[in-house]
């Protein structure tokens, strides 16, 4: 089975529809903010619905759904929110028939011989972003997804200490962004997992890396096939 990974596109529609248009993949895999925020945050308003509304009028403009659809042509999908991405493209896939799973935390599906599972939400930087939850309470989201053995780890957030550095200008107490709790997981629990897809960190974009017996590859900001 041939993936193709998606990662951090931010509203880049055209090059992912001409990627979605090649032959060489059976399914497509984003895991997350793919959709585009506003120019700038309007002080004094509730960001999050000036995001709904923005991404909303912006997939309804682009016709997007539609586009995606044609080019999928039949081919899966597998999505996964990020933090920038305050509404469901998933939703408006499935009424054009495309076979779509947005993962959440205990939510799974397979494709072939793999179980794929996963969850969107990040380690709390802004405040303002969705799915942001505090480091220490990441243990029942990780729980609930790793019950569901998956042989491929879909997440937007990579674990912690892997390809997760960022810019110290720009984080809050640490460098390092990615989670704790699924770091544990992967390396002292018993799973399935040989092959973990993510994003979220521009800085270490297109990387992989082997840990914990899987291969950790951050899709952010391009795309990448893989072979499973």
């Amino acid at each position: 089975m041939q993936v193709l990974h998606t990662s951090d596109l931010h509203g880049r529609y055209k090059p992912l529809l001409r990627a979605l248009a090649q032959d060489d993949y059976d399914l497509w895999i984003d895991t997350g903010d793919l959709l585009p925020n506003p120019n700038r945050d309007r002080h004094g308003h509730d960001w999050h619905a000036t995001n709904r509304t923005h991404q909303s009028k912006w997939l309804g403009f682009k016709s997007l759904a539609k586009r995606i659809a044609e080019a999928l042509d039949g081919r899966p999908a597998i999505l996964v929110r990020g933090n920038h991405d305050f509404v469901s493209l998933a939703q408006r896939l499935k009424p054009r028939g495309v076979p779509v799973t947005e993962l959440t935390a205990g939510v799974s599906v397979e494709h072939g011989e793999h179980r794929f599972a996963g969850f969107g939400e990040v380690v709390r930087h802004h405040g303002r972003w969705s799915g942001e939850v505090e480091q220490g309470a990441f243990e029942p989201l990780v729980r609930a997804t790793m019950d569901q053995a998956p042989t491929v780890l879909c997440t937007h957030s990579p674990a912690y200490g892997v390809l997760d550095q960022v810019d110290t200008s720009v984080a809050t107490d640490d460098a390092h962004i990615g989670v704790r709790a699924l770091a544990q997981a992967l390396e002292h629990g018993a799973h399935d997992v040989r092959l973990h897809l993510f994003g979220h960190v521009h800085e270490t974009a297109g990387q992989q890396v082997d840990r914990f017996g899987v291969r950790c590859s951050n899709g952010a900001l391009g795309f990448a096939i893989h072979t499973l």
